[in-house]
Parts: C-alpha cells; structure tokens; sequence
C-alpha cells in the first residue's frame, strides 16, 4: 500500500512518510492558502529564496504532533532540515491546521482516469491537459498500462482543480515526480485537450512526439478519443 499525505482542504495528495530521503514537493497553488490574505505555499517559499524551493528532505528521525484541531489526525515533520529558511516553509505549512489522511491510487480506468482512495472514501481522478484513447480504441490499452507504469508503485500527488459534469474530480497528478500529463504527450500516450488547455509547453511536447512518430502517432492518422467517443456512443 503507497502511503501518502493527503491535506483535505488545500485538495493536495502528497508524498509518502515511510522512507528516508523522500521529499515533501507541495505543487504551487493558491488552494495552499489559509485563512483570508494568506500568501500561498508556492509565494511563501519563493520569498524565502529557496534553491529548490518546493523540496524538504526527510531523514528516518520524525516527530509526530498531534493536529490542534483536536482530531487526533497526526503530523509528520521532519527533524533534519537544513535550512532555516526551509524550516519556517515547514512551520507555514504546519500553521495551516490541515489534517492528515492516507491516500492511494487503487486503480486505472485508462490513460487519463484514476481512482483515488482515502480515508475509506473513493472518486475518481480526470487528469487535467489530455485526452487518453478509450480502452476499447486502438491504443487505449497501451495507454493505460503507460500511467499504469508511472504511477502504480510510489508517491504521488494529485492536486484537485475541480469537477466535471461526470461528477469526477479534475486535477493535475505527479507521479514520481514527472507531471503524469506532460509524460503521457511526450510519449506519445495521449492528446493534448487543446479546447479546455492553452498550455504551450504541454502542445509542443505533443508535436515533438507527433514529429518523431512516438506511441500511437505511429500509425498515420490516429482518431481523436472524442471523435471516436462521438462515434461509438454508451
């Protein structure tokens, strides 16, 4: 079982405690803020001028302190860290009263779509920025197994951005520390979602793999996943 850190409010799952020289690598965004004006994790640390600003190295000596929620949720705070700097990052973080869950990935819908439980409760997970082929499409199994690959054993963190008309909740997912979107493009796995994406690094890591003939643009003309969903309809 991978276990994670997951904080409810801010919609992060994060990286596992059970090994040493893992690494907190909070993704930056503002669902990290807490409380009305408070500056985001990602502006906090950038302020303090942090080499690798997102990076918090743990050792196997970690203190356990129990939430002032009072939820009995407990916090893990590693005790080996470097600089102060990166402490009073750590100290922010903690300030923010966030509890702790674990969290998994269970399974793999396709190129795209996880399943994600924690504390006993499941959903499931829409990769933002891509557009895997259908299982049942040609390419759809490979795909799979390709995010399969990447995020089936290890931490991994899933940043929640919202919810689709499906009721699936929509979000970023980094597995191992590769964005799961951007390595699906890259290899060929997937399209990049131009109509709900303007993201120009994720498009030109398609045309790069489009260009070389990697994954399914070995085949000339591949189908679009919503031209074939249009297609062949439930």
């Amino acid at each position: 079982m991978v276990k994670t850190l997951f904080n409810l409010n801010s919609r992060v799952y994060g990286n596992p405690f059970f090994k040493s020289n893992s690494t907190i690598a909070p993704l930056p965004s503002p669902s990290l803020a807490c409380g009305r004006g408070a500056k985001t994790a990602s502006q906090y640390l950038s302020a303090n001028k942090l080499t690798q600003p997102h990076n918090i190295t743990l050792s196997r000596r970690r203190e356990r302190v129990r939430d002032r929620a009072g939820e009995g949720q407990l916090w893990f705070i590693p005790l080996n860290l470097k600089r102060k700097t990166t402490a009073l990052a750590a100290a922010y973080l903690l300030a923010c009263n966030l509890p702790a869950f674990a969290a998994e990935i269970t399974y793999f819908y396709d190129g795209d779509t996880v399943k994600i439980v924690e504390n006993g409760q499941e959903f499931k997970l829409r990769v933002n920025d891509i557009d895997a082929p259908e299982k049942n499409q040609s390419y759809g199994k490979k795909s799979r197994r390709a995010l399969m690959s990447l995020c089936e054993h290890g931490d991994f963190q899933a940043q929640i951005t919202g919810q689709d008309k499906y009721g699936r909740k929509l979000g970023k997912l980094v597995c191992h520390g590769e964005d799961a979107s951007l390595y699906m493009l890259q290899n060929g796995f997937a399209w990049f979602y131009a109509h709900y994406s303007n993201d120009g690094n994720l498009a030109f890591a398609q045309q790069q793999a489009r260009n070389s003939g990697l994954g399914l643009w070995h085949t000339e003309q591949p189908t679009e996943p919503w031209v074939w969903r249009k297609n062949h309809p439930h």
